[in-house]
């Protein structure tokens, strides 16, 4: 498996909203596929409540999906490009 730069921006391809439970997102989470400013196509969670749209701009941010022993478990997530930055 090779090493791929992710960045901070992506644009938008596609989208939807999954209806089955996973192990750590209850029905009602976002996933689709981005174009990252690399070029690199990706499958990834997106905001839940942000408005998206095939070819809007989004920034990547690190947010805590869950805590296991103590310790926060993070995952990566795109947003709005123009939603404030979140504190996570």
């Amino acid at each position: 498996m090779a090493n791929v730069e992710v960045g901070s921006t992506a644009t938008l391809l596609s989208e939807t909203t999954v209806g089955m439970p996973s192990q750590r997102f209850a029905p009602g989470y976002r996933v689709g596929y981005v174009t990252l400013s690399t070029g690199t196509r990706l499958f990834t969670h997106l905001a839940p409540d942000d408005e998206l749209a095939p070819g809007q701009e989004l920034r990547l941010e690190l947010i805590v999906i869950s805590a296991e022993h103590d310790t926060d478990v993070i995952a990566h997530e795109f947003v709005a490009k123009q939603r404030e930055k979140s504190d996570a």
